[in-house]
């Protein structure tokens, strides 16, 4: 593997220079971290990865993590609580739970809603089977076939 240590700045892609700043503000330990869209630039493999030390940094170091990003996906992976901003104005906060068992509030801000969840929500108002909110399609195909029995 190639340091960044090695690298001139100018060389670094945008997600290596997203990466390099966000490992530069965790080297100082702050116990609030607050990332201002930090998937943008980076592909599938180190977003996942971003988001399992992001994930270790909550839960097992106890990290107050503020994100800010139009990445619903990514975002709702992460958090336990949402702040919905609209033309600067709040127009929803709450708990996960709540914001992706409705929709609306998501579209109100403009947001695509990740397909999976439109599929769970769809499921419920369709046939009014409750299946676990969940970004995991293994974990969902689980979910349908124990409520299809």
């Amino acid at each position: 593997p190639v340091s960044y240590l090695d690298k001139s700045p100018f060389e670094l892609s945008s997600g290596e220079k997203k990466l390099v700043s966000i490992a530069t503000i965790l080297s100082l330990n702050p116990s609030l971290i607050i990332l201002d869209d930090p998937t943008m630039g980076l592909d599938n493999e180190r977003e996942e990865k971003l988001i399992k030390l992001l994930k270790k940094l909550k839960t097992r170091y106890h990290k107050t993590i503020i994100i800010m990003s139009s990445d619903i996906r990514f975002v709702l992976k992460l958090t336990d609580n949402y702040l919905l901003l609209k033309k600067g104005k709040i127009i929803s906060l709450g708990n996960k739970k709540d914001l992706l068992s409705n929709g609306d509030k998501i579209k109100r801000a403009g947001i695509e809603i990740p397909k999976i969840i439109d599929f769970i929500n769809t499921v419920k108002k369709k046939k009014d089977i409750n299946l676990e909110l969940t970004f995991d399609i293994k974990e969902l195909m689980k979910d349908v076939y124990r409520n299809v029995r």
